[in-house]
């Protein structure tokens, strides 16, 4: 099996799950709610990003492969061509063809934009907070801190 981490901004991860998560409490539950759940995710979030540092070394060697959310987005034929062959798959024309129809029918925003900054204000998440306690990850993965 071969295991792909993608890495972005951890601000960005934090943002993106406390507040997807958030908005869909607010639907389901009484309002102060969201902002509980945003904490609590903002929180878990961190969590789950020390694990991924501190239990890498339980992945075989040679079945992991780390991709950068920013060289994906501007190269998402490449990265799937470096996930495939680190993994043993042929990047094939059908694949091609199939990324190309993907990206066809889902541009950036389709579905909409999040103002994650915004978002996180009304959630009462300090993203310069986040950013602090996040950037072991960012050290650790080289991840470049652009969110804020």
């Amino acid at each position: 099996a071969t295991y792909v981490q993608t890495h972005r901004d951890p601000v960005q991860i934090s943002a993106s799950i406390s507040t997807m998560l958030a908005y869909a409490t607010r639907m389901n539950l009484k309002a102060g709610c969201g902002t509980d759940m945003a904490r609590h995710w903002s929180a878990r979030t961190e969590d789950l990003l020390r694990s991924s540092v501190a239990d890498r070394h339980h992945f075989p060697k040679g079945q992991i492969i780390d991709i950068h959310f920013d060289q994906f987005m501007s190269d998402m034929k490449g990265s799937v061509r470096q996930i495939l062959e680190h993994a043993g798959h042929e990047y094939t024309a059908a694949t091609d063809e199939r990324i190309d129809r993907f990206l066809v029918d889902n541009p950036p925003g389709k579905h909409g934009r999040i103002d994650y900054r915004a978002a996180m204000s009304s959630l009462g998440i300090d993203g310069e907070e986040r950013k602090r306690s996040l950037s072991f990850y960012s050290k650790h993965f080289g991840v470049e801190e652009d969110f804020l």
